[in-house]
């Protein structure tokens, strides 16, 4: 019995002591640090990425490759020419809407 009420003390003075002004300080400190190491290393990382993005997009450009994608956006196919503007198919692409919301599917 008398061996618990030991141990029961010692952990009761060490909680005691985790909350002494100097642990506590100490830990938010740690804390304080760790936070702004890691925003330092994502600042640092998002300087260099954008750094090595803008290297190879002035490579791109002076390749004269594009960089737009309406450069790699094909034109529109005339009617004549379109698959889905055949009588069949075109109320369904057409958008046509009746009053209540409902797409058109007449065929006409």
């Amino acid at each position: 019995m008398n061996a618990l009420k030991d141990k029961w003390r010692v952990i009761a003075r060490f909680i005691r002591k985790l909350f002494v002004w100097r642990v506590q300080r100490w830990v938010v400190l740690s804390i304080v640090g760790l936070v702004a190491s890691v925003a330092i290393y994502f600042k640092i990382d998002r300087w260099r990425s954008q750094a090595a993005w803008k290297q190879y997009k002035h490579g791109l450009e002076v390749g004269g490759r594009p960089l737009r994608w309406s450069a790699f956006i094909p034109p529109p196919v005339p009617d004549d020419q379109n698959f889905a503007m055949t009588p069949l198919l075109k109320p369904i692409f057409s958008g046509a809407r009746l009053a209540d919301g409902k797409r058109d599917m007449t065929y006409a």
